[in-house]
């Protein structure tokens, strides 16, 4: 135990000093930090079909994520109301993971058809 303890005072120090002695150069805003990076200037014209492309392809990753974890969760449900073995307090625990699991898939279903209709806007 208290060997966890000196991990985390010791993990704490370095943030802390890795913070303090970072150079302010690096975070000055006297220069473009992209002007280096090539397409990337002050004069360039942005196409507005592609920004919502990119968009919607940024919303489907996150829709997906979200998918994956409410599936995950609805199983850690199941698992947890399956192993209750009669003990009323982990059933009544799995019950409320598989009702909140269920919940968070309804609202990520109602967010996705909010998301189609807002989508709408985008489009010409």
């Amino acid at each position: 135990m208290r060997r966890k303890g000196f991990i985390q005072s010791m993990c704490t120090v370095l943030l802390v000093l890795t913070i303090m002695l970072l150079p302010t150069t690096a975070l000055a805003a006297g220069k473009n930090p992209l002007e280096k990076v090539d397409g990337v200037g002050n004069n360039q014209n942005v196409n507005p079909d592609q920004v919502y492309d990119d968009l919607n392809s940024i919303l489907e990753l996150i829709y997906y994520g979200a998918g994956i974890i409410t599936v995950g969760a609805t199983i850690f449900a199941a698992i947890l109301l399956s192993t209750a073995a009669g003990n009323p307090q982990r059933r009544n625990n799995g019950l409320i993971a598989l009702a909140m699991a269920l919940i968070g898939g309804w609202v990520l279903y109602k967010s996705y058809g909010l998301q189609q209709w807002a989508q709408k806007f985008g489009s010409s």
